[in-house]
């Protein structure tokens, strides 16, 4: 995290790297994903996420509509899709259902946060709820790729 945060001061991009790991790990740990073999493979797939995420923010980050499009239809497919459970992190029954309900929970607390953020026109906050979703999307399918 060290790198990631560093990395993001260093560009300017602070405030939108701390919403996106807040985000991207809320739905990591009660939702599941991919999760890398080894630490240097975890920090290099963590840089190259958030450096296409900050690119994608900025591309997007004066699309309102786009990125409430983003969310609702991600979010809908995030649901269907958790918890993953893979090798290296088993889900059993209890902590499956435990995790379902959760991740119910922050997915309609994002969308909240989106409406509120939207009606103030805070578009970038938006943009980064957004494409925080999709990467953690694209997490959860290779996660069901390598099962």
């Amino acid at each position: 995290m060290f790198v990631i945060f560093s990395l993001a001061a260093l560009f300017g991009r602070l405030y939108v790297t701390v919403i996106m790991t807040f985000v991207f790990g809320l739905f990591q740990v009660f939702g599941g994903g991919y999760h890398a073999r080894t630490p240097t493979k975890c920090l290099l797939t963590m840089i190259v996420g958030a450096s296409i995420g900050n690119i994608l923010i900025v591309l997007l980050g004066g699309q309102l509509a786009i990125n409430i499009v983003i969310t609702v239809i991600v979010s809908g497919i995030i649901l269907f899709l958790t918890p993953v459970s893979n090798k290296r992190h088993p889900v059993g029954k209890r902590v499956k259902k435990r995790s379902k309900i959760t991740i119910r929970i922050i997915v309609i607390l994002i969308i909240i946060s989106v409406s509120i953020l939207s009606y103030l026109n805070k578009n970038m906050e938006v943009a980064t709820i957004s494409i925080t979703l999709v990467l953690y999307l694209m997490s959860l399918i290779y996660a069901k790729k390598i099962q």
